[in-house]
């Protein structure tokens, strides 16, 4: 079974272009079954997508010995593994793009970790986002559905990635960006008077930001041809308009939609679902966030009344070792439906990248903390 296109397309726009009020994840997760025309979310199948993760800023904030990507925390998870670890069932050899410093530490990190094989690609030179992503456009194979995550998610929840990605590909729009509310945000997305995203206004770039902005997730869902279009566009631009400077992904919105490539954004997000890392107190509520995250999910495997609310919780938010034991004693309850279910026969009714993770991970391989 593939993603249908249901409702139509224009409908879920219209849905990906609500400012306000935040969409709760029951009717974000009701949208997409609705449009996928199944009943339970572990029953949506997604198109293959391909993962980059763009870790190779220099992290000149983060007053740390330690490269901000392998920076621990309380939680004792590297923040690039805590990144892995939600987006290893959307693509199994996700491409991380790291600096010359941080290379061989980062992969001696996820090697002694042995949950995730990434492919690694050195952006050697500091020139921006966008240059990051032109400069391993060759590993790319002209793939449609890309993923593009900031190294620096401390706490990236699964469950927000699942659902932009479905919405993404169910609307075939050419940007999907799951957004959130925040007080002074470091970037504010400013949308049209028909709700899409028009530009993006930066504190970097020394532009007046609002007190409430809608700011991204660290997460953006791109159609593929129409990234390197633009980039190239972009790119282009800067060199005829004198010397350049860094390429920035973000300007790839006002790109698009000078295009008539509208860029589509769905107010998703909560404090816990993504936290960006640039400084030491960044750290500490990514760290809040991350257990945040993780104690919810625990509440919702515990809180599950049947085989398909247990499905859908495992389909769509990050697990670690740590749940199986949970599980274990979720299946055995007698007061649940699923009392005759094993723990083999309920990972055989996942998804199949969900699954393959899930199985790497099962007691027996424990993701290092340490």
């Amino acid at each position: 079974m593939h993603i249908a296109a249901r409702p139509a397309r224009e409908t879920i726009r219209a849905l990906l272009a609500r400012e306000k009020p935040r969409l709760s994840r029951q009717e974000v997760q009701e949208i997409i079954c609705q449009a996928a025309d199944v009943a339970h979310i572990y029953q949506v199948v997604l198109k293959p997508a391909r993962v980059i993760v763009v870790a190779a800023g220099q992290g000149s904030r983060f007053q740390s010995g330690t490269p901000k990507i392998l920076a621990r925390g309380t939680i004792g998870r590297p923040i690039l593994l805590r990144i892995l670890d939600a987006l290893a069932p959307f693509d199994p050899h996700p491409l991380v793009i790291v600096n010359r410093a941080s290379d061989s530490a980062a992969k001696a990190v996820v090697q002694q970790d042995g949950l995730h094989d990434p492919l690694w690609c050195i952006q050697e030179q500091p020139c921006g986002t966008g240059h990051a992503l032109l400069s391993i456009k060759e590993h790319l194979h002209s793939q449609d559905n890309l993923i593009v995550v900031w190294g620096d998610m401390g706490a990236l929840n699964e469950r927000l990635v699942f659902a932009g990605c479905a919405l993404h590909q169910l609307s075939h729009n050419p940007m999907t960006i799951p957004t959130k509310w925040e007080r002074y945000p470091y970037v504010s997305l400013l949308r049209g008077a028909d709700g899409t995203i028009i530009d993006v206004l930066q504190a970097r770039r020394g532009d007046v930001i609002p007190a409430n902005g809608e700011q991204d997730c660290g997460i953006f869902f791109v159609n593929g041809p129409c990234l390197f279009d633009g980039l190239h566009t972009l790119a282009q631009q800067q060199q005829e308009g004198g010397p350049s400077g860094e390429l920035d992904f973000l300007a790839l919105i006002r790109q698009l939609t000078a295009r008539n490539q509208q860029v589509y954004a769905l107010n998703m997000g909560t404090v816990w679902d993504s936290q960006g890392v640039n400084t030491l107190p960044d750290l500490h509520r990514a760290d809040r966030s991350y257990a945040h995250i993780t104690r919810e999910v625990e509440h919702d495997l515990r809180s599950a009344r049947t085989v398909a609310d247990l499905l859908d919780t495992l389909t769509w938010s990050t697990i670690h070792t740590g749940f199986f034991n949970t599980l274990s004693q979720i299946l055995q309850r007698s007061d649940k439906e699923y009392q005759t279910e094993t723990l083999e026969t309920l990972l055989n009714r996942l998804p199949e990248g969900k699954r393959a993770v899930l199985m790497n991970i099962k007691p027996g391989n424990t993701p290092s903390s340490s």
